[in-house]
């Protein structure tokens, strides 16, 4: 059977709907009525479309007679969403739509015309004939076609973008194997990992570059880390082999293996990477993360050393999703490196920051504790979301806002006010609107109040955070975010 929601909010269902993709690893629908209600479902398309999501639009519409009339709630629905959510099926009742020709990839549209169904008589029913429950497994790729491509790699730098959990333990020996220095974003499941110790970049994303590689292999979604982009402006001849289940390579250039990661790394025997290369990288990592060590510890209340406390606050083995985008970026330079089983999360598809939050209650599951780290502006843009809390039973939730009143993630580049979006808003009457418990935090004791749903608002000291990035500037040198 179905499990159905009820929302208000179109925009809000649709994330909410991703989010529950990613939960149950199942298609889910999101239906609404005609109109602009179709139009709001754009974004979590859009985001579908870039993470690979089975998520299907399921649109109400008047008959066919009425499109380009201007009639009420009648727009021109097929084709709607355009490449992110094509339109397999735009029916009337001629015969029952069929949903075979969606491959469960990514996003579809059905749209179904009624005729005035709230009038006197009877209501018209709709069967729609069922398509398999099940994902899809990503493409094979081909083993000696993948080894072709990394031959040439002496001296690669590894980069770990998201991973699914059954693929980590197959790319986890193959890194054993390979020998060579891995940065690994917290959505791999490996930055923590114990039996790569002594791979792992520790120095944060400012270290990366300063990598003296002769080449890049990716493994997982797109990375998040400006290093990630940065490749665009390098030798264009310098190799960047990926390895990812999306048909995405991230840069304009890159030889991309659409694959499961694991799977297509487990046949494979890679080269041995020189080791003095990589033992001489660890050992420039080691002093740049003992220099970021020293940052965090002179600057305890700016936001990437709230950052380091709150990555331990968080119980072990909670669900931790971060919101876009200064959180995720944050989180990678500053969270603890125990190995405490967290599961990370986070919505890159089209580094947006629409419906995080949404997604976010649509993630959470009873089984552990679930926390999201999101930034003000994120929030602000998805205040409808906890409208759903009181559908949801026995979950346990954390929304930590990191309320640095404003876009500061702009304050790095572009220093004018303007493009900051600078505000005094507070939280907590959001927080009371929902029936949320409510706690203001400055760093200080963690002392919350008792509650299944908590709203923290985290207070940084503005100042402390701008020296913070100021020395870090002085001692990794000027990045753009």
């Amino acid at each position: 059977g179905f499990t159905v929601h009820r929302f208000f909010e179109e925009r809000s269902a649709a994330f909410f709907a991703l989010g529950r993709i990613r939960a149950t690893r199942r298609p889910a629908a999101v239906v609404t009525t005609s109109g602009t209600a179709a139009a709001e479902l754009l974004p979590a398309a859009v985001e579908a479309y870039y993470e690979g999501r089975p998520l299907l639009l399921v649109t109400a519409d008047r008959p066919a007679r009425f499109r380009g009339t201007g009639a009420p709630q009648c727009i021109e629905q097929p084709g709607l969403f355009g490449i992110y959510a094509p339109t397999i099926a735009d029916d009337e009742g001629e015969a029952p739509p069929t949903l075979e020709g969606w491959d469960r990839r990514g996003p579809a549209h059905l749209n179904l015309r009624f005729d005035e169904p709230l009038l006197p008589g009877e209501i018209p029913s709709l069967q729609i004939q069922p398509a398999s429950l099940s994902l899809p497994a990503p493409p094979e790729a081909d083993p000696g076609e993948v080894e072709e491509a990394l031959a040439g790699l002496k001296r690669p730098l590894v980069i770990l973008g998201a991973l699914e959990e059954e693929d980590r333990p197959a790319v986890r020996d193959f890194l054993l194997a390979l020998g060579a220095p891995v940065y690994a974003e917290a959505e791999s499941g490996l930055r923590e990992d114990p039996a790569l110790e002594h791979l792992l970049l520790r120095g944060g994303e400012a270290f990366a570059p300063q990598v003296k590689r002769d080449g890049v292999l990716r493994v997982g979604s797109v990375p998040t880390l400006r290093a990630w982009r940065d490749l665009e402006k390098r030798d264009p001849g310098e190799p960047v082999v990926s390895l990812s289940p999306l048909p995405f390579p991230g840069l304009s250039r890159s030889t991309l293996f659409q694959c499961a990661p694991g799977k297509t790394l487990s046949r494979i025997r890679p080269r041995r990477t020189d080791p003095a290369f990589t033992a001489e990288t660890v050992e420039r990592d080691r002093a740049a993360a003992e220099r970021l060590e020293s940052l965090l510890s002179a600057h305890p209340f700016s936001e990437p050393a709230l950052v380091r406390r709150l990555s331990l606050l968080a119980p072990e083995g909670a669900r931790v999703y971060l919101g876009n985008s200064l959180p995720i970026r944050e989180w990678n330079l500053a969270a603890a490196r125990e190995n405490r089983g967290l599961s990370v999360l986070s919505s890159r598809g089209a580094n947006g920051i629409d419906g995080q939050v949404s997604t976010f209650l649509g993630l959470a599951r009873p089984d552990r504790e679930n926390w999201a780290l999101l930034g003000d502006l994120t929030v602000l843009y998805d205040l409808a979301a906890p409208w759903i809390l009181r559908e949801l039973s026995g979950i346990r939730t954390r929304i930590v806002v990191m309320n640095n009143r404003g876009g500061r993630i702009f304050g790095r580049i572009l220093k004018s006010p303007f493009f900051q979006d600078e505000h005094e808003i507070g939280f907590s009457d959001w927080a009371g609107m929902w029936g949320l418990a409510y706690y203001p935090w400055d760093g200080g004791p963690w002392a919350p109040p008792a509650g299944e749903n908590l709203l923290v608002e985290v207070l940084p000291d503005l100042e402390a955070s701008a020296r913070f990035w100021q020395a870090h500037d002085e001692v990794f040198g000027k990045r753009e975010t």
